[in-house]
């Protein structure tokens, strides 16, 4: 396993989520929040990804519409120069 991948490995399980991802050609990280509620699951995603020095630079939303507080979004990263 890639150092980088046992990075956001370790990143989830410190702060218990399990989502899917992925590494863009441009090295850019994806994570697949699926049915993911906007504050428990989204915003919380992009905190401790902020904290831990990755930006987010894009967010997709898919699916259709919940008609509630949850939804689907691919968010991606750019990763810290370090990582």
């Amino acid at each position: 396993m890639q150092e980088r991948d046992q990075k956001i490995l370790d990143l989830f399980k410190e702060n218990e989520v399990w989502y899917e991802y992925g590494w863009t050609a441009e090295g850019n990280l994806e994570v697949d929040v699926p049915d993911g509620d906007w504050k428990h699951d989204h915003i919380f995603l992009e905190h401790f990804m902020r904290d831990a020095g990755y930006e987010q630079v894009e967010a997709r939303i898919y699916g259709p519409p919940t008609g509630g507080d949850w939804y689907s979004a691919v968010h991606v990263f750019r990763a810290p120069a370090a990582a």
